[in-house]
C-alpha cells in the first residue's frame, strides 16, 4: 500500500504563560536572595564600605541591625503573601517574575563587589 506524504502545517504561535505556579515557585527564592542582600548590606555597612540608600532602612540600621533584617524580611514576606494569594492574576505573575530578576540583579552587584575588593 502506498504511503502519502501529509504536508503538516506550522503549529500555531503560542505565547508562554506562568500561571500561578511562576508566583508559588518563585517565593523561596525571592525570600532566599533578600536575605542575601540584607546580609551583604549589613557586611558592608558594618566594615565601613557602603551606607543604606533608604532613609527607613538607614534609621532602623542605626537602631539595631537584626531590627533592620526582620523588618525587611517581614515587609517582602508580606509582599510576597499578597502576590501569592492573588497568583492567579496576570499582575501578580509579572511583579513576582520582576521581583526575582531584580533581586538575582542585586546578588550579582554584591557578589561583583566582592570580586572586586582588594586582597590584604
Amino acid at each position: 500500500m502506498p504511503t502519502t506524504a501529509v504536508a503538516r502545517s506550522p503549529r500555531p504561535h503560542r505565547r508562554l504563560e506562568a500561571g500561578p505556579e511562576l508566583v508559588t515557585g518563585l517565593i523561596l527564592p525571592i525570600l532566599a536572595l533578600n536575605l542575601a542582600d540584607a546580609l551583604f548590606t549589613l557586611g558592608w555597612i558594618d566594615a565601613g564600605l557602603a551606607s543604606e540608600g533608604n532613609p527607613l532602612m538607614a534609621t532602623l540600621i542605626a537602631l539595631h541591625p537584626s531590627t533592620f533584617a526582620v523588618t525587611k524580611l517581614g515587609l517582602v514576606g508580606l509582599g510576597l503573601a499578597l502576590l501569592h494569594r492573588r497568583r492567579r492574576r496576570r499582575v501578580a505573575q509579572v511583579a513576582a517574575a520582576l521581583a526575582f530578576v531584580v533581586y538575582v540583579g542585586i546578588l550579582c552587584f554584591h557578589l561583583q563587589a566582592v570580586y572586586t575588593l582588594p586582597v590584604a
